[in-house]
């Protein structure tokens, strides 16, 4: 039993930025979010490079394995970056990288011998992510109270009104 709370529609098959349910209604498919598809449903070419690396190599840890996929992607994302010799480590999605972030900006501070550093500012009304440490930086109230308890260290400030700057 999934555990939602509301009846939704149910999703039979996506073209590109539009879903179909099992009544045939068609979808905008704007629910972006926590789980945005950027490239649409359905692109071909990419449904044959999932099925050829599926084929190849499903899944190799990331701490006792590297792969040519890998490789290849951390050499185009080193090019984008403003620095020579960047040091690239990628995770599976957004609230991992929030969680890493966070716990690299501990470990800088840390190694410097500053153990004081260990609040985090996030901005009211902001999203970072479902994990606690995403959560604790995400300012959203209806998210974080029934977790409050189990939250850290976090402080939230407004976010910048340009409207009173000079």
């Amino acid at each position: 039993m999934f555990a939602r709370g509301r009846d939704l529609p149910f999703a039979v098959r996506a073209e590109g930025s539009v879903v179909w349910d099992a009544d045939g209604r068609r979808y905008l498919d704007a629910a972006g979010g926590a789980i945005v598809v950027g490239i649409g449903h359905g692109d071909a070419g990419v449904a044959a490079a999932m099925a050829e690396q599926a084929a190849l190599l499903a899944y190799a840890h990331g701490t006792k394995f590297t792969s040519e996929p890998l490789e290849r992607y951390v050499a185009e994302v080193a090019t984008l970056l403003p620095m020579d010799d960047a040091r690239i480590y990628p995770v599976s999605g957004g609230s991992e990288a929030v969680e890493t972030a966070l716990k690299m900006a501990r470990s800088y501070h840390l190694a410097r011998g500053d153990d004081e550093r260990n609040v985090i500012i996030g901005r009211e009304g902001s999203y970072h992510g479902n994990t606690l440490g995403a959560l604790d930086a995400s300012g959203r109230r209806s998210l974080r109270t029934p977790y409050a308890p189990w939250l850290g260290r976090a402080a939230h400030v407004p976010a910048p009104y340009e409207y009173r700057c000079p």
